[in-house]
């Protein structure tokens, strides 16, 4: 029953997802192949040289799923734990769930989109990974919300949107996906 609910709320998310599709496609290293995405014309760059995807080794595409989902996993906790500071709670009580590990996780699939963007202003690479970001808050809170039947995190000030996301979280995500791509410069001097 979970299954054919999370198949039926990724069938509907990608049926709507033009607009992010329409990004990959704008940026050039995407097309459609049998209703496929299929990652094409990887940049060489002048500093670090040929960029790959780092999905063509399971492995390591796994081990950065893992550290991109534990480091957003601590950032976040973090975070919570200075908003209670700010509250007034001196223990600065911070929490997350743990379904943010997978979510989080995805930024190893940003990894192309930052290879391929590298080289434009950070301003415009904080919005376009604000963007993303909340497209994949959005959809990740969608699809929780159909296949559990709520979603862990809901905001409710004047700026949010169904609940989903909020717009006057729009700077912490700005600078988390400039964050990231700091993260994935870093990963890359790694052997892992």
């Amino acid at each position: 029953m979970y299954i054919i609910k999370l198949l039926n709320s990724f069938t509907i998310f990608f049926k709507k997802s033009i607009f992010l599709w329409n990004i990959f496609s704008f940026l050039g290293y995407a097309k459609r192949g049998h209703e496929v995405l299929v990652f094409q014309n990887l940049p060489v760059h002048k500093m670090y040289g040929p960029i790959s995807l780092n999905h063509t080794n399971p492995m390591k595409t796994f081990r950065r799923f893992i550290i991109y989902g534990m480091v957003g996993l601590v950032l976040e906790v973090i975070y919570t734990g200075l908003a209670s500071l700010l509250q007034g709670d001196y223990s600065m009580h911070g929490f997350t769930f743990l379904v943010m590990l997978p979510i989080y996780g995805l930024a190893v699939f940003l990894e192309p989109l930052h290879s391929k963007i590298r080289d434009i202003p950070w301003w415009t690479r904080g919005a376009i990974y604000l963007v993303i970001i909340w497209s994949i808050e959005y959809s990740s809170g969608l699809i929780l919300a159909g296949i559990i039947g709520n979603c862990p995190w809901h905001y409710t000030d004047r700026l949010n949107i169904n609940g989903y996301i909020t717009l006057k979280m729009a700077p912490e995500w700005y600078f988390a996906g400039l964050g990231f791509e700091l993260l994935h410069n870093f990963l890359d001097t790694l052997p892992i």
